[in-house]
C-alpha cells in the first residue's frame, strides 16, 4: 500500500518542521542567554562575598585593637590637668611659650563647656600675641609640641588698636581648645 501525501499534507508537515526548528533553535538561545546571566549573576555574587569578607577582616582588626585604643584613651585623660588648677597651668603654659618664641602676650580669655558622660571639660581660649612672623611661628610650634593638648580652631591677624596700619610687629589674635579632667 502506497502512502501518498497531497500536497496539502506535504506543506503541514514541512510547517510543523520549521516550528520544530525555530522551537529548539530558540530553546537553545533561552539556555545560552540564562547561562551568560547566570555567570554575571555569579560574578556579581562572588565580588559581594569578597566585600563582605573584607568588611568582616576590618571589623575583627578593629575588635582587636579596642583594648589598646581604651588604653590610649585612658592615658590622654591621665594627662590632662585637673580643673582645679587648669587655667594657672594653661596661662603659665601658654605665656611661657609665647616668651620662648619671643612674643608679647596681650589678652587670654578662657570659655569653659562641660562634656556630659566624659568627666572632662572643654576649655575655649582666646588669646592675642604681638611679635614678629618667626617668632608666631614658634610659638605655633611651641604649642604642637606641648605636652598639653591644644586645638587651635582659628588664627587671625588683627589690627593695632586705632585702626592704622604700621610695619612692625603683628597681632595674631587665635582662637583654640584645651581639656581638663573634671573636678568630680
Amino acid at each position: 500500500m502506497k502512502i501518498e501525501f497531497s500536497l496539502q499534507k506535504k506543506m503541514i508537515i514541512a510547517g510543523l518542521a520549521m516550528v520544530i526548528a525555530a522551537d529548539a533553535i530558540l530553546a537553545l538561545y533561552a539556555m545560552e542567554s540564562a547561562t551568560s546571566f547566570s555567570r554575571n549573576e555569579l560574578a556579581a555574587e562572588k565580588t559581594q562575598i569578597k566585600l563582605l569578607k573584607a568588611d568582616i577582616q576590618r571589623a575583627l582588626a578593629i575588635q582587636q585593637s579596642i583594648p589598646q585604643t581604651k588604653a590610649d584613651c585612658e592615658r590622654f585623660e591621665k594627662a590632662l590637668y585637673p580643673g582645679s588648677a587648669g587655667y594657672s597651668a594653661v596661662t603659665d603654659e601658654l605665656t611661657g611659650v609665647a616668651k620662648q618664641a619671643g612674643l608679647q602676650t596681650v589678652s587670654l580669655a578662657f570659655h569653659t563647656k562641660e562634656l556630659p558622660g566624659r568627666n572632662m571639660v572643654e576649655l575655649g581660649l582666646d588669646a592675642t600675641v604681638n611679635g614678629d612672623y618667626k617668632g608666631v611661628v614658634r610659638f605655633l610650634n611651641g604649642l604642637q609640641r606641648s605636652k598639653s593638648l591644644y586645638i587651635i580652631d582659628t588664627l587671625t591677624l588683627a589690627s593695632e588698636p586705632g585702626g592704622q596700619a604700621v610695619a612692625g610687629p603683628l597681632r595674631v589674635v587665635l582662637s583654640l581648645r584645651s581639656y581638663f579632667k573634671n573636678a568630680a
